[in-house]
């Protein structure tokens, strides 16, 4: 090859690296707005953002540069769709994070990778797939020892495992580990991340019946909390709400409800929704099988005030009308009446799923829209040969 030709072709390649550089520059500045978005939950002006500098990082030539912004657009997707609950399938949390690691693999970022071991392994823990959670968190400890230092993300890691822990009922190691990570994490994190951690503890000594340490501490994250981060804020309430059921104090804990309720609709955190609703419906149907086991009617309770079901007689005379005559075809038109999804509704029988149902109503605030539909009940198909079967 003549060495002119030699000299355009290299020009080329220079003038096609430089270009890329420029374009790289340019997707980084906007990477940065949706990421800023995505730090105050706003998912909805986030996603688009990040979703069209990955489009935009595809049409220029690969540089080290901008495969390292693609790493970290797909980490913030990731984190985005994890928080959502969508951890599995197509653009799933754990997909993103997968193609993240492939690529930081390549470019040997070692901190990157220690990194994506800890997010793959909280969706597994996510799935309830402890071990294989377990397996990856470990993999980031041994990478954070030979790479030294990262005590945050160290402090991250155990964090983690120390949820596993409690889940697993390994109380006392959970409250050790969750110690040694709130060490390591205090002064190094936000507000709201080591709330985050705080919480974690606030469970373990829950699980441990210390239901007024565990309160305490969720207090003072509640207070320390911005209310721009709704996101934290939002678990946070779940947790006080779950901890004042516990403790007797209903009144308390329907206004916590009430309050997550109103933010994970807004900020549409789907998952912390199902985990309130999870939630409730775990301490209304304890008191029912503590009714049942006494054979007291909730009617006849010596305490008609323990729930806010049976606090409530529209509510009574509903779930008696449900209980006696309702059926499944029954129950599902009045949940379309009143505008809840019909296959959102926990439970086998036609009283599980009015009481899921109850409880949803209730925290919709549709009491009006119940109060009409008892005013007219007659419309209501109730075919008694279509009983439930539990």
């Amino acid at each position: 090859m003549q060495t002119s030709a030699i000299l355009t072709q290299l020009y080329k390649i220079l003038q096609d690296e430089s270009k890329s550089e420029a374009s790289t520059y340019d997707l980084e500045m906007i990477f940065e707005s949706g990421a800023q978005a995505a730090s105050r939950f706003d998912f909805n002006s986030a996603i688009p953002i990040l979703l069209n500098v990955l489009t935009g990082l595809q049409a220029i030539p690969p540089s080290k540069k901008s495969l390292h912004l693609q790493v970290r657009c797909l980490i913030e997707l990731g984190n985005i769709r994890r928080d959502q609950g969508f951890v599995t399938g197509y653009q799933g949390a754990q997909q993103l994070y997968q193609r993240a690691k492939t690529i930081a693999e390549s470019l040997g970022e070692k901190s990157t990778i220690a990194e994506l071991l800890l997010y793959l392994g909280a969706c597994n823990e996510m799935q309830k797939q402890y071990i294989v959670a377990l397996h990856y968190y470990g993999d980031a400890l041994e990478l954070i020892d030979v790479l030294g230092g990262m005590e945050y993300l160290r402090g991250r890691v155990l964090l983690r495992i120390g949820t596993i822990l409690t889940k697993t009922r390994s109380l006392d190691e959970a409250e050790r580990t969750l110690l040694r990570s709130l060490n390591l994490l205090e002064g190094r994190t936000t507000i709201g991340g080591f709330g985050h951690a705080q919480q974690k503890l606030a469970i373990v000594y829950k699980e441990q019946k210390k239901l007024d340490s565990a309160l305490r501490i969720v207090t003072d994250t509640i207070k320390a909390i911005s209310k721009e981060s709704t996101f934290r804020l939002t678990q946070t309430k779940i947790l006080a709400a779950d901890l004042l059921f516990s403790m007797g104090d209903e009144d308390e804990a329907l206004e916590e409800v009430s309050q997550a309720e109103n933010m994970a609709v807004d900020y549409g955190f789907s998952h912390q929704l199902n985990a309130l609703y999870s939630m409730v419906e775990k301490h209304s149907n304890s008191y029912h099988k503590d009714l049942e086991k006494n054979d007291i009617s909730l009617r006849k309770s010596e305490n008609p005030d323990s729930t806010f079901i049976s606090s409530d007689p529209r509510y009574l005379r509903f779930y008696d009308l449900l209980k006696s005559g309702g059926s499944f075809s029954s129950l599902q038109q009045i949940s379309s009446h009143l505008g809840v999804k019909y296959e959102n509704l926990s439970g086998a029988s036609v009283s599980e799923k009015a009481n899921s149902l109850l409880i949803q109503l209730k925290l919709l605030g549709k009491e009006e829209q119940l109060e009409s539909l008892l005013s007219s009940k007659t419309t209501i198909h109730w075919d008694s040969n279509e009983r439930a079967k539990t």
